[in-house]
């Protein structure tokens, strides 16, 4: 295996490289996430497929993590309350630019990728959700992680 340093936005691959790209917890730290989706798409052969996998900013983590960016900390007494036992550094919460699904479903569109699918899970509240194992489900609507796999036509 060969590895290269880049950045999403700027991939140092030739076109139709790869069978399959994967961003797996990265798209919220992309900075331009429309550009890396042309991007993946532009290294990805014919048929090819992409596996977008985040933390949507309208679900129950993706408002928790805004919290405790603008409290600074997981001290905050109302936090404490409702945080998970072991929750996200909050260092990692104040670089994230969190995204609804929609609007990496609508960047993943204008990229030119087709037959989006969704993947859901981590649908307890946040305090529980390290308790149980869980398994994914279909959809998008309330999972606090989501999976959107696409493919290049």
């Amino acid at each position: 295996m060969k590895v290269k340093s880049g950045i999403a936005e700027d991939l140092p691959y030739e076109d139709a490289e790869f069978d399959t790209v994967l961003m797996n917890g990265t798209p919220s730290y992309i900075n331009d996430l429309g550009k890396s989706f042309d991007e993946a798409f532009r290294v990805l052969k014919p048929g090819g497929n992409i596996l977008v996998v985040d933390v949507p900013a309208e679900s129950s983590y993706g408002l928790l993590y805004r919290l405790a960016k603008s409290s600074d900390s997981w001290d905050d007494p109302y936090l404490k309350k409702i945080a998970p036992e072991h929750p996200y550094p909050v260092e990692f919460t104040k670089a994230a630019i969190w995204r609804t699904t929609e609007e990496k479903v609508n960047l993943l569109l204008q990229a030119g990728f087709v037959n989006l699918e969704f993947a859901q899970t981590l649908t307890r509240h946040p305090k529980y959700s390290d308790y149980l194992v869980e398994e994914p489900v279909t959809g998008f609507d309330r999972g606090d992680y989501v999976a959107i796999p696409a493919r290049k036509p």
